[in-house]
C-alpha cells in the first residue's frame, strides 16, 4: 500500500513540476528542443528508484537528476561535435 502513495506522489509531482522543470532544463542545453526528452528521462529514473525516494526529497531530487543528465548530454554533444570536426578536417 505505501508503494502505491509513492506512485501517487511521484506521478502528483509530475503533474506540479513538469513545466518548471522544463524551462529549467531548456535555458541550461545547448538544445532546449530537448527539453521534454531530459524531463521525461528525469522522471523515469525517479520511477524506477521511487521505493528509495522520500516524498520530501522528490522536489530537489528531480533537479539534481536533470542536472546529471544535462551534464551527460552536453559531454556527448561535445563529444560528437569533436569527432565530426576531425572527420571534417581530416577529410580537407
Amino acid at each position: 500500500m505505501e508503494a502505491r502513495n509513492d506512485e501517487k506522489g511521484l506521478a502528483a509531482c509530475y503533474v506540479r513540476q513538469k513545466e518548471a522543470l522544463k524551462h529549467y532544463i531548456a535555458s541550461r542545453i545547448d538544445r532546449p528542443d530537448e527539453a521534454e526528452d531530459v524531463v521525461q528521462d528525469v522522471f523515469e529514473r525517479l520511477w524506477k528508484h521511487k521505493d528509495f525516494i522520500s516524498p520530501e526529497a522528490v522536489v530537489s531530487l528531480a533537479y539534481k537528476v536533470a542536472r546529471n543528465l544535462m551534464a551527460d548530454r552536453q559531454r556527448r554533444y561535445r563529444k560528437e561535435n569533436d569527432v565530426w570536426g576531425e572527420l571534417f578536417y581530416t577529410q580537407v
